[in-house]
């Protein structure tokens, strides 16, 4: 079986044994039964360097807020990104069940 989850991110494999895989180089990740941001490269910034259009979190939030970006170990390539406050883990947005 294989499932594209993401533009650049599948599952391949069957129940049990299910992984997440790079469609651009080919790189296993990890179990589909975890979240696939834990075998990622991780890169974390401050809402300041997005950009001024983004404008400034402080207006309505008292905690500090991030920039997520989740890349493949292999070739860099983008998986996702998520805006979320400093303090919070990374959020659990794909859930496979097979």
């Amino acid at each position: 079986m294989k499932v594209q989850v993401l533009e650049n991110l599948e599952v391949e494999g069957t129940q049990g044994d299910a992984r997440y895989v790079c469609r651009n180089c080919g790189a296993t990740l990890g179990s589909a039964t975890e979240n696939y941001k834990k075998f990622c490269l991780y890169r974390e910034r401050s809402v300041e360097q997005i950009g001024r259009l983004f404008g400034d979190p402080r207006r309505f939030i008292d905690d500090d807020v991030v920039l997520r970006e989740f890349m493949c170990p292999g070739c860099s390539v983008l998986f996702d990104s998520e805006v979320s406050r400093k303090s919070d883990a990374p959020i659990r947005d794909i859930e496979i069940h097979l």
